[in-house]
């Protein structure tokens, strides 16, 4: 027979859904603009999936001379 567990497992630690998602967007794009206003919006509609989406996409937003390749 199997032996109960007796003691507690320690606790899970999750990560906040838009703690690391706060990447900084490129001022003078049109696109990092746009997406910002997105997430903004799905924040204040508390869908932290669609803001860590547009937070994602912010980062992943290539830009030609301002260190990022394309």
């Amino acid at each position: 027979m199997t032996e109960r567990q007796r003691t507690l497992t320690p606790p899970v630690h999750l990560m906040d859904p838009c703690g690391d998602l706060n990447k900084e967007p490129v001022a003078d794009c049109d696109v990092c603009m746009a997406l910002v206003m997105q997430r903004d919006d799905a924040r204040k509609r508390k869908d932290y999936a669609a803001a860590a989406i547009a937070s994602t996409e912010i980062a992943s937003h290539p830009h030609t001379g301002r260190g990022r390749t394309p």
